[in-house]
């Protein structure tokens, strides 16, 4: 069974649990938003599905933030 595509490829890469601290290349290109980003992430993608993970990346991006924050100050 193949599963879908992204499937056994996110398995591999999330595996390792490395944790990048360099932001990746984002570009747009003929219509399209490309993502270069470490590890060979290579990803083409509409600009509504661009705009769409830009907000995922940033509310997640706060929150983590925020996370560290709190993980930081003594209870």
């Amino acid at each position: 069974m193949l599963g879908t595509e992204l499937g056994p490829m996110r398995s591999m890469t999330m595996a390792d649990h490395k944790i990048y601290d360099e932001p990746s290349s984002v570009k747009a290109e003929d219509g399209e938003v490309v993502l270069d980003g470490p590890d060979g992430v290579d990803v083409k993608m509409t600009p509504d599905a661009a705009v769409e993970t830009s907000d995922r990346l940033f509310q997640s991006s706060l929150k983590a933030q925020g996370q560290r924050v709190r993980k930081s100050k003594p209870v």
